[in-house]
């Protein structure tokens, strides 16, 4: 096992993405995204885990780590907020589509609660389509 797998195998099930972020400076690009979205699968995985506001964080968490992997990948640097124009303009709407539904998940759904069970179902089709179409971006 190198000190790679070591690090992310430590982070695993406890906050993946902080391991992601000790090792996206010292990993290519398309390695960051690959990780970026391996956390994004664990998020959407345990959003069908829980109740409907941390559901929703869950999938928010999803969204916001594939936009860090990719705003990497594509060479850009900022917030969510500053690299989501950037992003839209190189690989489409879709980016926007994917964040306006985070920020949703985030506000109505974890800090309001007022999202319920079939909102939050409707939601995950949204963020199974963006990270589907995040997978593309690497083939």
């Amino acid at each position: 096992m190198d000190l790679e797998e070591v690090i992310l195998e430590i982070g695993k099930g406890i906050a993946p993405e902080e391991s992601v972020d000790a090792l996206s400076q010292r990993v290519d690009a398309e390695k960051a995204l690959r990780l970026r979205l391996d956390v994004s699968l664990y998020y959407l995985s345990r959003s069908s885990e829980e109740r409907p506001n941390f559901a929703a964080e869950h999938l928010y968490r999803a969204v916001h780590e594939a936009l860090k992997g990719l705003a990497q990948y594509m060479g850009y640097r900022g917030t969510a907020r500053e690299v989501v124009p950037l992003l839209c303009d190189t690989l489409g709407d879709w980016i926007e589509d994917g964040w306006e539904a985070a920020l949703t998940l985030h506000y109505d759904g974890y800090m309001d609660g007022n999202l319920d069970e079939g909102d939050i179902k409707f939601y995950e089709g949204r963020v199974k389509e963006f990270l589907a179409r995040c997978f593309e971006v690497l083939n």
